[in-house]
């Protein structure tokens, strides 16, 4: 058994026994110069097998480290390695605490103080080392092996495998020195009986964890089902919306069209209208003639029974023919009001031609000249909730930032106006937007209007109310 001691007073220092190779000594010596604080424990034993010049060493070093300070306080550590030659202890339990005793009863007070810091400048004094050497040796005896052909030729640094002291004699630590090439003894590494009555702990709570895992799993199987069932209700919904406005679309263009067709039967009406119009003024004139005709000849009375009785005929068939006239002008009239009156009623129902653009009708069913209302025309405004498809009727109430398009009869010079809407200027018809107040507390108006406010339509306004 070789011994040495080795740390830092000041700088590297160390002292050996005679009998061990002075190379294998720097060797060890400057290894654990160099990993000083690689182990950030108070105190540890490091076991090491090396292979040395063809020949197996096992070394014991004892450090203490954490709290150590030399001559200039500063960070330090003071180290005693036993070197054996070809064979290794079994019971490296008793190697700790040999090593643990010597340095309590030994270095403190002699190489270190006992509040942890170095006494002396140098580990060069051979009293000193003599005294430690012979406290080590004093009443101590190990089991010895030879080493086998298990241990294997490591190169480079080794990973560091922690015992605890009480674990450190059993034979799965020779086998992780003979795998690894060294073992690090500390006493704050859980036991393996610690371990071990922890392991039931561990499966358990393994087992939880998978359980959880499967319950998340599912949840999230769950969940992604859902999230496709939203999108395919929301991919047939958006396919019926895109149905729905083709057929406005459609439905207003056939309307549009029959539109066009009514306002040239319309104006049919009104110029044959206005033809028998000016037929019974001349009527009206011939009768108003023949009564101041008649009236002249009672005055004159100059002639007889035979005149009377023809001025009487010509008087009764004047109002006949008048009267016949007149028949005829209001049966006209009473024609074309019906029909007017049915064509603005359909069109209505639909909701996509409304009175304003019959106002021509109106006029000449009156037989007046009664002027053009001077408001907007009827546009047709609607806003429809994109969710659902439903049309917002004036006055609803809907929650803030509900998604909404507006529909809308385009027509030129005509634009959208918004009070309180948040980017009311950005809004265009037919694409969704987010409904959103400056004011929650006052409502929100969309209309679709010429530039003169005055003559907006009431029809062409929507009022919309913020769920509070």
């Amino acid at each position: 058994m070789d011994v040495i001691i080795h740390g830092k007073p000041y700088n590297g220092s160390s002292q050996k026994t005679p009998g061990l190779d002075s190379v294998l000594c720097n060797r060890i010596v400057d290894g654990f110069f160099n990993s000083m604080g690689s182990i950030n424990e108070a105190a540890f034993l490091v076991v090491d097998a090396t292979y040395w010049n063809n020949e197996w060493y096992s070394i014991y070093t004892f450090e203490l480290y954490k709290g150590i300070r030399d001559k200039d306080d500063r960070q330090s550590f003071f180290a005693i390695s036993i070197v054996l030659q070809k064979q290794y202890y079994c019971l490296v339990s008793e190697v700790y605490k040999k090593l643990k005793k010597v340095c309590s009863d030994y270095v403190v007070g002699k190489y270190i103080s006992d509040k942890r810091k170095y006494i002396v400048s140098d580990l060069e004094d051979k009293l000193l080392f003599e005294g430690l050497v012979k406290e080590i040796s004093r009443d101590y005896t190990n089991l010895l092996e030879d080493f086998d052909n298990g241990f294997k030729h490591l190169h480079g640094s080794q990973a560091n495998i922690f015992y605890n002291p009480i674990d450190c004699d059993a034979k799965a630590f020779v086998q992780s020195l003979r795998l690894n090439g060294r073992v690090i003894v500390c006493e704050n590494t859980p036991t393996k009986d610690y371990l071990l009555d922890n392991v039931d702990k561990i499966k358990s709570e393994f087992i939880n964890a998978q359980n959880t895992i499967k319950v998340r799993d599912n949840e999230i199987a769950g969940l992604k089902k859902e999230l496709s069932d939203v999108k395919a209700t929301l991919s047939a919904r958006r396919q019926q919306s895109d149905k729905q406005f083709r057929e406005w679309e459609n439905g207003t263009a056939a309307l549009k069209n029959e539109n066009e067709t009514l306002k040239s039967l319309n104006e049919s009406y009104v110029s044959t209208i206005n033809k028998y119009r000016n037929k019974f003024t001349e009527i009206v004139n011939i009768a108003k003639v023949v009564d101041k005709d008649n009236k002249y000849q009672s005055e004159k009375q100059q002639s007889g029974m035979k005149s009377s009785v023809i001025g009487n005929r010509s008087k009764l068939l004047i109002v006949s023919f008048t009267n016949t006239m007149l028949l005829i002008f209001l049966t006209i009239i009473l024609c074309a009001k019906s029909c007017t009156d049915n064509s603005v009623r359909d069109i209505d129902e639909i909701g996509n031609v409304n009175d304003d653009e019959l106002v021509s009708d109106t006029v000449a069913t009156k037989g007046v000249t009664d002027t053009i209302s001077t408001s907007d025309r009827n546009c047709d405004l609607s806003i429809f909730n994109i969710y659902d498809s439903t049309p917002l009727v004036d006055g609803s109430i809907i929650d803030e930032g509900t998604s909404v398009y507006i529909m809308v009869k385009e027509i030129d010079n005509y634009k959208l106006h918004t009070d309180n809407l948040k980017d009311g200027d950005k809004i265009k018809i037919k694409e969704n937007f987010k409904v959103y107040p400056i004011d929650s507390s006052k409502p929100i108006i969309i209309s679709y209007r010429s530039d003169d406010i005055n003559k907006t339509n009431p029809r062409n306004k929507i009022t919309l109310h913020i769920n509070e």
